[in-house]
């Protein structure tokens, strides 16, 4: 599958998922986000931005603890898409109404990326400034009693350790407690950060600036894209010589140097073939056995984690790779089959949203109750109580009798109803009782 006139900055692109019903959201040049159905090559929607956006990023809507059995909506529209401009501002709209509910100044120079984590609790934000900063979700959005002054909403945490541009940041898929930040820059340092007790924990420096990185779904490895054109593989665990047990690599602050691998042991060379490539995104399998790259010259490889050999490469675009993602192939019981309107979402709002929390119209397809299908004994209990009902009123009398009385409109009416009625049931006997036979034969 294919989008036509998708191209767009570092991650400048995000995508909801794969299958029927999702979408593609890329930023142009012309101040405006194009959206791409799944399964169509052009594009569906543009629109219109307040001004030039550089990332995007989408956060779906929270999946309740709890088992229902009322069935999932039809059509799938994610919650919030934030997008980070050129001046340092942070957007953020709900995609059901279009409302913009926050726009946030944050950094001094353009916001190079954002990333919400897995729950949707916090937004990390990342510049040319050099500034990584945390924001609590649920501050940027309740605009109820803030007005358009967002001033008094202060990030988290903010992180200024790195000294030039951070070109990548990656919340990990732990719990809240255990969850990990990394970050990475042109000064050529990765960062791990703890989310819980904001604290550093691991500093790697690599011998070239950091342009993109991946992690191990385990959090055994950190794959990290050079500069250079090197994909470096660091182990974030190792067994000590001496005791032969199995130890973590860093924490408490602790700083690694990576140095130059010269007998490409532990390094991906691929992105060096022909001439030098930056490698721009960077992502991993699930099951943690292939990597997908892309560079500067718009190559894309998938290279085998253990062998570090090229097990496809993909025909190159025709502009530097902005977003590699990875997304699993959804069963054919789970695609959906939508029509177009369901595809439509409504136009971003260049004004804030207003403070009356009763002005908020939320826009959701609330799904009927799933229908089960009775049981064998409860089709055959109401067969029974049909024919009791057909029984009794097979004691009415359906000869008519002409008599003189005192209103014959009302008495034929009333006759005309009896004798409906007991037409409607006589066929509906007739029905089930051949619906009965073919089930005992």
């Amino acid at each position: 599958m294919s989008f036509r006139q998708a191209d767009c900055p570092r991650h400048g692109a995000c995508a909801t998922g794969v299958g029927v019903g999702e979408r593609l959201f890329t930023v142009t040049k012309r101040n405006q986000i194009e959206v791409y159905s799944w399964g169509k090559e052009g594009f569906d929607q543009k629109l219109p931005l307040p001004e030039q956006l550089k990332c995007l990023t989408v956060l779906h809507h929270p999946v309740p603890d709890i088992e229902s059995p009322v069935s999932k909506p039809q059509y799938r529209v994610p919650w919030l898409l934030a997008g980070g401009s050129a001046s340092g501002r942070i957007y953020i709209w709900e995609l059901a109404s279009g409302n913009l509910l926050c726009v946030k100044d944050a950094h001094y120079q353009p916001v190079s990326v954002l990333q919400f984590s897995s729950r949707g609790e916090y937004l990390v934000s990342a510049g040319d400034d050099g500034r990584v900063l945390i924001w609590r979700t649920q501050e940027l959005i309740n605009s109820y009693g803030v007005g358009d002054d967002l001033r008094s909403v202060k990030p988290y945490q903010s992180i200024t350790d790195h000294t030039m541009p951070v070109t990548d940041i990656l919340i990990g898929k732990g719990l809240s407690p255990d969850q990990r930040l990394y970050t990475g820059s042109r000064d050529g340092t990765l960062r791990i950060y703890d989310l819980s007790s904001r604290k550093l924990l691991t500093t790697l420096v690599l011998p070239s600036p950091v342009e993109s990185f991946a992690v191990d779904p385990a959090g055994r490895s950190i794959y990290v894209g050079l500069e250079s054109g090197i994909i470096r593989t660091v182990p974030l665990y190792h067994i000590d010589p001496h005791t032969s047990v199995l130890e973590a690599i860093g924490g408490n602050g602790k700083i690694i140097t990576i140095e130059d691998d010269f007998n490409l042991t532990s390094s991906f060379v691929q992105h060096q073939q022909e001439a030098e490539a930056a490698v721009t995104a960077l992502s991993i399998s699930m099951d943690g056995m292939n990597i997908v790259s892309g560079d500067t010259r718009g190559r894309v490889f998938v290279s085998d984690v253990v062998t570090r050999q090229v097990v496809k490469a993909f025909p190159a675009a025709n502009s530097p790779i902005s977003v590699i993602s990875v997304f699993p192939i959804p069963s054919k019981e789970k695609q959906l089959v939508l029509d177009k309107k369901h595809r439509l979402i409504p136009q971003l709002k260049r004004i804030m949203v207003s403070e009356n929390p009763l002005e908020h119209s939320l826009h959701m397809e609330i799904p009927s109750k799933p229908q089960t299908e009775p049981s064998f004994d409860t089709w055959i209990e109401t067969v029974a109580n049909d024919e009791v009902s057909f029984k009794q009123m097979g004691a009415v009398s359906s000869t008519v009798r002409q008599s003189v009385a005192t209103q014959p409109s009302t008495q034929s009416e009333e006759l005309a109803k009896i004798t409906t009625a007991y037409s409607e049931l006589k066929q509906k006997h007739e029905q089930l009782l051949e619906k009965y036979t073919e089930m005992l034969e």
